[in-house]
């Protein structure tokens, strides 16, 4: 009698221990919501057992903005073991200092080309390349299966959801992360990084919030990640969290990127907007059809506090290659590009002032195919929500059919604030 009670105290224990185990795996599911995107792809990152895997973290402050998100605060690198994560090293701007250059010094850092300016090219995944390739010239050692990226913005938001930690019986928050970062040695650093992993693991109730806010950044561009692994480099280009610039894209391209040259963290004082408006004809009747494109740019520097200081930055136009730049109201400087003709100006602002770069380019008739318009615009890592204002005009014998532009006869036009890489169309649906 006293076994049989037993057995079925065991059993209904069982039950219990299953029904708990079943309730925190689909809890754990639904908390992960976007970032269940990882999950098959877990041992691929994270590694095996018997396997391990590191990445090399870049932190970057998008206050003083870089091609690729902001100036580098810290690097390091974050490791996993048997699957698990194992430790993450931090180095400080100081520590980082005597990582020489290793590629070519990019226009116009010239002289002053080091780790802090590898991050110079817009496509992450080009520039993760130049991160690691530039690291490795002090540490030729160090071994990487991806680089990660992170603007500070994020960690900001990290700590808004889990609430304060504590370094060196420090109060840490979103209020003082940033100064903390800026004037701690790596092995503090450190400690911050372990406190938020840690954190952030133990906050079950918070792993929605997380999530969410994760899967924000990501598509904002606020965290790239580039992996050496072609499967999933493929699929994290597809969701556009690489910080990948597209391959191959058949259609109309319009990027617009700053580098602060200034040496100073003034961006949280730089508004910018972009204006563009392209004239499409069909050269199958005209014969004298050109697409001809008109940029308005302006960046203001806002004077809105003591800190303002003056501006300087060098701006870049990415267009379709064989785009002819017709006229401009700035001294420009055109750059070697492979795959897009570059144009590029120096910018100067005393705080309160704005300019407008206006530019007129014509662009190449692959643009337009088959009465079919595509315009892919990338947004900057770094940047939150540039206005941007897109006008399609065709001949008014044309009808214009879209789901991404307002149409209004034969206009079609598109404004919003750029969050995220944006990709408008359109069809001509009767022929000129």
């Amino acid at each position: 009698m006293k076994k049989s009670k037993t057995t079925k105290w065991l059993m209904r224990g069982g039950l219990g221990l299953a029904f708990v185990v079943f309730f925190i795996i689909l809890y754990s599911l639904s908390a992960l919501s976007g970032l269940r995107f990882f999950i098959p792809h877990y041992l691929t990152i994270a590694g095996t057992p018997f396997e391990s895997k590191s990445y090399l973290v870049v932190l970057q402050n998008n206050n003083e903005l870089r091609p690729s998100g902001g100036r580098i605060m810290a690097a390091g690198s974050i490791t996993f073991k048997n699957g698990l994560f194992s430790d993450i090293e931090i180095s400080n701007f100081e520590e980082l200092a005597n990582l020489s250059k290793n590629i070519d010094t990019p226009y116009p850092t010239q002289d002053n080309y080091s780790f802090f300016d590898a991050n110079y090219d817009p496509d992450f995944t080009l520039a993760a390349n130049n991160l690691i390739a530039t690291y490795k010239t002090v540490n030729p050692n160090s071994r990487f299966d991806g680089v990660i990226a992170l603007n500070v913005t994020v960690l900001k938001d990290i700590l808004n959801i889990i609430g304060s930690i504590y370094v060196n019986e420090e109060r840490i928050n979103s209020k003082n992360i940033f100064e903390k970062i800026e004037n701690s040695d790596g092995q503090t650093l450190r400690e911050i990084g372990k406190a938020i992993i840690s954190k952030s693991f133990c906050s079950i109730l918070s792993w929605r919030n997380l999530s969410d806010m994760f899967v924000k950044n990501f598509n904002e561009k606020q965290i790239q990640l580039y992996v050496f692994d072609k499967n999933l480099q493929n699929k994290l280009d597809e969701k556009k969290w690489s910080g990948a610039w597209p391959k191959n894209f058949e259609g109309d391209f319009l990027a617009t990127v700053e580098a602060n040259l200034g040496q100073n963290q003034i961006n949280k004082y730089i508004n910018r907007a972009l204006n563009y408006r392209l004239y499409l004809c069909n050269p199958k009747i005209n014969k004298y059809c050109s697409y001809e494109g008109k940029i308005a740019y302006t960046i203001e520097n806002v004077d809105r506090s003591p800190e303002a200081k003056n501006y300087k930055g060098y701006i870049r136009f990415y267009f379709p290659k064989n785009t002819n730049l017709k006229s401009a109201n700035t001294n420009i400087t055109h750059e070697d590009n492979q795959n897009y003709t570059v144009i590029g100006t120096l910018v100067n602002l005393n705080p309160g002032e704005r300019k407008t770069i206006e530019m007129m380019v014509e662009l190449p008739e692959v643009i337009f195919n088959q009465e079919v318009y595509n315009l892919y615009i990338p947004k900057q890592s770094g940047t939150v929500g540039d206005s941007y204002s897109i006008i399609i005009e065709t001949p008014n014998s044309s009808k214009i059919e879209s789901k991404s532009f307002n149409v209004h006869d034969n206009i079609a036009s598109w404004q919003g604030a750029l969050l995220r890489d944006k990709i408008l169309n359109l069809s001509v649906t009767e022929s000129f």
